[in-house]
C-alpha cells in the first residue's frame, strides 16, 4: 500500500517486474524522467488530500519478464507535468518499509510515499550482489566503429549486455560538429556515418529499452584536427579560427603565436565569446535529447604555455592592472587559467540542471604521472599546474555530478603500475559527497592485465573508500594485445582463463548508483547575468548571495566573481529569500532580493541602472 499525504493535482503509480532499475515510465500522458534504481513490484496506491482519503487505486498490471515496467496516471491531459521519483532507503534485500519521494518538477511540490516492497519476481538465490550499485561504462569514441549505423548501436547494446555493464559513454561531437541531427553546429563529416542518422536518438532509443544509460561525450574545446579546414562555412574554425582577428578570433594560441596544438585546434575558454558557444552547444543538446548525462572532455587548457588568446591577455591586464604578456608560470596567470576552465564548467553544470534537474555532469579528467599522496601533493599535479584542470575543486563545489579521472597506465610497467595505484587512492578518498569513477586504460593492456586493475579500481581504498564504478576506455580498443574484444567484454561477466579469480568483476547485474544530492530539495541554486545599462555584459563585479531569515537574522551563503559574459553562479546555497549585492571593489552598485526555490535553479538576471 501507497500512502500520499500532499495535494498532488494527478496521482500515478509506477510498477516494475524482476531486479532491473524502473527506467522508463511508458504511461499515457506521461514524459517523465526516472531515478528509480532498486526492484519495485505490485502494490496499491492511495493518496490523501488533507488528510482525508479522497481516492484510492489498484493497478495490477501483467508483467511477464524482468525489466518490465508500467505506469497509471489519472491525469492523462495534464502532459506538461514530470516527475521524478527515488528509493530513500539505500538497498532493498529482503522486504520491508521503504520510503520514496516525488517531485513534481514544474510546481516542484514533493511528497513522501511508503510502500512494501513484495518479493515477487526475485530469484530464490538473489543475493547482495544482485542489486549493487556501481557505475559501469565504456567510452564509445567516434573515431572508430560504434554508433555511426544502426547496426553498430545495435551490436554496441548487445555488448554492453554481455559485459553486465549499466552505461555508455558515447563520442557525439568531435570537432565542433555533431553525430547528432538538431545540433547548433554542422554534422560530422565522416563517411562511415548512415545519410540523415541521428545516432544519438537511435543509441537513446535502444540503450533506454535495455535500461542501460547514455551520456553524451562531448570534446569540449577542440574545435578542427590538422586538416584541411572544414567544408561548412557555418562551421566554428571557418568563422572564428585560422586567419580572423580581434573579437573575431576565439583560438586557442601558445607564448609564441603557434595555434595547432597536439590535439588540433582548440578554442580558448579565456575568449568570452567562446566560452559561452561551447556552452550553450551543451545546453542545446540538454534540451532537445533525453541523455542521461553529458560528459566533458578536453575540458581544459593543452599545457602551461598554452592560453595567450589576445582577448584573454588584454582581460587579464585589465583586471591586474597590467601590460604585456604574462610569463607562462606567473601565478596569476596559471590562476587566471584556472577560473575561466572552470567557469564554463559552472555555467554548463548550472545550466543543463535549470533545464533537467536529474541530467548528470560528468568529465574525463587528468591523472598523469605520479599521482597526488599528501594534500598538498593536489597543488603540483598535471591537472592543476599544467592544464589547468582543477577537478578537485570542481567536485568540492558540486558542478560535477560524477569524476572519471583517466587513470591510464600500463600495468607492464612498474613505475605506471605505481602511478595507477596512488592516483585511484586518491580518487577514492576524495569523492566529496559527488561521485567518482575510475577510468581505466583498457588500450594500454592486455586482458588479464585490465582484469587485474580493474579489481583493484572497485576495491576499498586504504582507508576504506570504495570508486562509485568503472568506465573502460575503449568499446574499440579493448586490449593491446589483439586480442578479441568479444573475449574482453564476456571475461568482465563470465569466468575465464584471462581472469586468475573464479568469479568475474560484473558476476552479478548492477544499478547505476542513485545520486542523492539530486533530490535535495532543502537546496536551491541561483545563476544569473549582469549587464550595464546599455545592454553590455560587465565582468569582474563581485555579488554576494545572503540568506535572510525568517527570524530577521542574516546568513552569508556564496560570494562569486562575473565571468567575461557577467555571469554568475552558486550552487545549492538554500530556499527562501536571499538578498543579491552586487559590489566593484568597496562600492556597493545594486541591491535585489531573490526567491530561491528549493531543489531547482533560479534565475536573477541584473541590468545596472548606471
Amino acid at each position: 500500500m501507497v500512502e500520499v499525504a500532499p495535494p498532488l493535482t494527478s496521482s500515478f503509480l509506477i510498477v516494475a517486474a524482476g531486479s532491473s532499475a524502473a527506467r522508463r515510465l511508458l504511461g499515457e500522458g506521461m514524459r517523465q524522467i526516472v531515478a528509480l534504481e532498486k526492484n519495485i513490484f505490485l502494490f496499491e496506491r492511495r493518496y490523501f488530500r488533507r488528510r482525508a482519503l479522497s481516492k484510492q487505486v489498484k493497478y495490477r498490471p501483467a508483467l511477464r519478464a524482468p525489466g518490465d515496467c508500467g505506469a497509471w496516471s489519472s491525469s492523462p491531459t495534464r502532459r506538461a507535468v514530470k516527475y521524478k521519483i527515488v528509493l530513500k532507503a539505500p538497498s532493498a534485500r529482503t522486504g520491508g518499509n521503504l520510503f520514496l519521494t516525488v517531485y513534481n518538477c514544474i510546481k516542484q511540490i514533493s511528497c513522501a510515499l511508503l510502500f512494501i516492497l513484495s518479493l515477487v519476481g526475485a530469484s530464490a538465490g538473489q543475493t547482495d550482489e544482485a542489486i549493487r550499485e556501481q557505475f559501469r561504462a565504456f567510452w564509445v569514441d567516434a573515431f572508430h566503429d560504434g554508433i555511426k549505423t544502426p547496426e553498430q548501436v545495435d551490436k554496441l547494446i548487445a555488448d554492453v549486455k554481455a559485459s553486465r555493464a549499466n552505461a555508455i559513454i558515447a563520442q557525439v561531437r568531435r570537432r565542433a560538429d555533431s553525430y547528432y541531427l538538431n545540433s547548433l553546429e554542422p554534422i560530422v563529416e565522416d563517411p562511415a556515418l548512415a545519410k540523415n542518422f541521428d545516432a544519438l536518438q537511435y543509441l537513446i532509443d535502444k540503450a533506454h529499452a535495455e535500461n542501460i544509460e547514455v551520456h553524451a561525450w562531448l570534446n569540449t574545446f577542440i574545435a578542427w584536427g590538422n586538416t584541411a579546414p572544414p567544408s561548412h562555412p557555418g562551421h566554428v574554425f571557418n568563422l572564428h579560427g585560422r586567419g580572423k582577428s580581434g573579437r573575431d578570433y576565439w583560438l586557442m594560441v601558445d607564448n609564441a603565436g603557434n595555434e595547432l596544438t597536439d590535439s588540433g585546434y582548440m578554442l580558448d575558454p579565456g575568449h568570452p565569446d567562446a566560452a559561452e558557444y561551447t556552452v550553450n552547444v551543451y545546453l542545446h543538446l540538454v534540451k532537445n535529447y533525453n541523455v542521461d548525462g553529458i560528459h566533458l572532455d578536453f575540458v581544459r587548457y593543452t599545457g602551461q604555455t598554452w592560453g595567450y588568446n589576445p582577448v584573454s591577455v588584454e582581460r587579464f591586464n585589465r583586471r591586474f592592472n597590467r601590460t604585456g604578456a604574462p610569463a607562462p608560470d606567473d601565478p596569476d596567470w596559471m590562476e587566471w587559467r584556472r577560473n575561466q576552465v572552470s567557469s564554463v564548467v559552472r555555467r554548463i553544470y548550472l545550466g543543463a540542471i535549470a533545464i533537467n534537474p536529474m541530467i548528470k555532469v560528468s568529465a574525463a579528467l587528468i591523472a598523469w604521472g605520479a599521482g597526488p599522496i599528501a594534500e598538498a601533493d593536489w597543488l603540483r599535479t598535471s591537472a592543476y599546474t599544467a592544464v589547468f584542470q582543477d577537478w578537485r575543486a570542481w567536485l568540492e563545489e558540486g558542478i560535477l555530478d560524477m569524476a572519471i579521472p583517466m587513470n591510464y597506465d600500463r600495468e607492464s610497467n612498474a613505475s605506471q603500475k605505481r602511478w595507477f595505484d596512488d592516483w585511484i587512492e586518491w580518487d577514492k578518498n576524495h569523492r566529496y559527497n559527488r561521485h567518482v569513477v575510475i577510468g581505466q586504460g583498457s588500450f594500454l593492456n592486455t586482458i588479464s592485465e585490465s582484469i587485474r586493475q580493474a579489481r583493484r579500481a572497485l576495491g576499498p581504498s586504504k582507508q576504506g573508500n570504495f570508486a562509485d564504478g568503472i568506465c573502460f576506455y575503449s568499446y574499440a580498443t579493448t586490449n593491446s594485445a589483439n586480442q578479441p574484444s568479444q573475449d574482453f567484454y564476456r571475461a568482465l561477466s563470465t569466468p575465464s582463463s584471462y581472469d586468475a579469480e573464479p568469479t568475474p568483476i560484473f558476476a552479478n547485474p548492477a544499478v547505476v548508483p542513485l545520486m542523492a544530492w539530486k533530490f535535495n530539495v532543502k537546496k536551491g541554486s541561483i545563476m544569473g547575468v549582469i549587464t550595464s545599462a546599455n545592454g553590455v555584459r560587465v565582468e569582474g563585479l563581485d555579488v554576494t548571495i545572503i540568506k535572510l531569515k525568517k527570524t530577521g537574522g542574516r546568513q552569508l551563503k556564496a560570494k562569486v566573481v562575473t565571468d567575461g559574459s557577467g555571469f554568475f553562479g552558486a550552487l545549492e546555497v538554500g530556499k527562501g529569500k536571499f538578498e543579491v549585492i552586487v559590489s566593484r571593489g568597496e562600492d556597493t552598485i545594486y541591491t535585489t532580493t531573490a526567491q530561491i526555490i528549493g531543489g531547482s535553479v533560479t534565475m536573477a538576471n541584473i541590468t545596472l541602472s548606471q
